[in-house]
């Protein structure tokens, strides 16, 4: 499902990155021995398989695990979990988390002592991080019965980490400059008394492709976007050159992801480096082929992506960032309200994500006016689409359930979603043609009677 191509450069559309994730774990495999249990060694976008995690936004396990499954990635052995994919994979499918380890532990020792006991038998360390190379620990603990915080976990593992490489007469490895990514991003989850380890290929969350120049505050995040996309039928819809319109698009995420999907552009491309590339098991062979695949994959569309906004400055981001994406030709924007707004086609498909009503409201408005702005443009957005978009199929992100009564809308569908830690509903509507006369008003012997 989706554009297959785009998963081939270090990430997929509706990936996160793991510094996004919820404190829901995957279960722990408990097919494996009491010592820790060390993946072999491989190399990373070589021949043989590996194992991975792939973290996405919670809801969108399913459209991540069908696309893993395209023969274009490659991917076998999916199997969705909690906010993301377990998954194996070779020189194609390229995943977020890279198994290192993973085993219990004994309870015969002091949580602190056996974590250190862990890591310092689980991986060989002073191959992993090479001389010099600068090294971080990302953990979350979730029902341990000795380790009382993250905290903890990181530090014993940092201090096991360091004594394994000292042992080999080489200096501590010291930890990231501010604001630069280490050269070995470590993931850890500890999950009822089970250890698992990974390293984290992209280091920066994959939501940040690399085309934005400057976030503005209310930026629905890349990749929740590409996956609202990928819920509502976007590649396929794509494919027969459809129109898309956002009639409150903001900085324009949902057009510029949706012009990557139609373009078939793996947003990997985007970013220039990946802290994989300096691991001692980079193929940068097998890398450089993968990365040419995806820009031969990429083809032209004659399709249309409308979107409109009443804040000039969001949409001024919206065109830098299409035209730092390249798709700055497919993107066609407008300045003013939706209710004033007339697409200059009908669209297929309409995508937005209206205020919730939320902080950012209340930056704008006084309290007693949040709540009369949030039903004005409710209303307006269901007036524009009963006007403009007859027989279309409809999409709206909201995080307030209330909201969505102003549009006065009967929903097909709600597929709840995850964003940022608001519980939201990705809502599916089809907006029906005009009544005929004769069922618009009643006749006047109906009246009589």
């Amino acid at each position: 499902m989706g554009s297959p191509a785009r998963s081939t450069v270090g990430q997929m559309p509706c990936l996160r990155g793991y510094q996004q994730r919820t404190s829901k774990y995957p279960p722990p495999r408990r097919d494996v021995p009491d010592k820790p249990n060390q993946e072999q060694k491989q190399p990373i976008f070589g021949q043989e398989a590996l194992r991975f995690y792939a973290t996405c936004h919670p809801g969108l396990e399913q459209v991540t695990a069908q696309e893993l499954a395209s023969k274009h990635v490659g991917a076998f052995d999916i199997r969705p979990g909690k906010s993301g994919v377990h998954f194996r994979g070779s020189s194609i499918a390229v995943g977020v988390l890279v198994h290192v380890a993973e085993g219990p532990l004994d309870g015969r020792r002091s949580g602190g002592d056996e974590i250190y006991r862990f890591f310092r038998a689980c991986a060989d360390w002073p191959t992993i991080l090479g001389p010099g190379q600068a090294m971080s620990v990302e953990a979350r603990v979730r029902n341990c019965s000795d380790i009382p915080s993250a905290l903890l976990l990181q530090a014993r593992a940092r201090d096991a980490i360091c004594d394994a490489i000292r042992d080999t007469r080489r200096p501590r490895p010291a930890p990231p400059e501010p604001g630069q990514e280490a050269d070995l991003p470590l993931y850890v989850t500890a999950w009822q008394d089970y250890l698992t380890v990974y390293r984290d290929m992209s280091g920066q969350s994959l939501h940040r492709r690399g085309y934005r120049s400057v976030m503005h505050r209310a930026s629905l995040n890349e990749a929740a976007a590409a996956g609202c996309l990928l819920l509502a039928g976007w590649p396929e819809a794509a494919l027969t050159g459809a129109t898309l319109a956002d009639p409150m698009c903001g900085s324009g995420t949902f057009l510029i992801e949706a012009a990557l999907m139609a373009t078939n552009t793996a947003p990997g491309l985007f970013r220039k480096q990946f802290p994989f590339q300096g691991w001692h098991d980079f193929d940068p062979q097998a890398y450089s082929k993968v990365c040419q695949q995806a820009k031969q994959a990429q083809r032209p569309w004659e399709g249309k992506l409308l979107g409109s906004d009443i804040h000039p400055g969001a949409l001024s981001l919206a065109s830098r960032d299409a035209e730092g994406a390249g798709v700055a030709h497919l993107v066609r924007l407008h300045e003013g309200t939706c209710g004033g707004w007339e697409p200059q086609q009908r669209p297929d498909i309409v995508i937005t994500n209206p205020p919730w009503g939320n902080r950012l409201m209340a930056l704008e408005y006084d309290a007693p006016n949040q709540l009369s702005a949030l039903e004005a443009a409710w209303t307006e957005l269901g007036l524009f689409l009963k006007a403009h978009c007859r027989e279309s199929q409809a999409f709206v992100l909201s995080g307030n359930r209330d909201a969505t009564q102003w549009l006065r809308m009967r929903a097909d569908a709600r597929m709840p979603l995850v964003i940022g830690g608001a519980d939201c509903r990705f809502i599916k509507y089809t907006v029906l043609p005009p009544k005929r006369a004769s069922e618009a008003a009643p006749s006047a012997s109906a009246a009589v009677l």
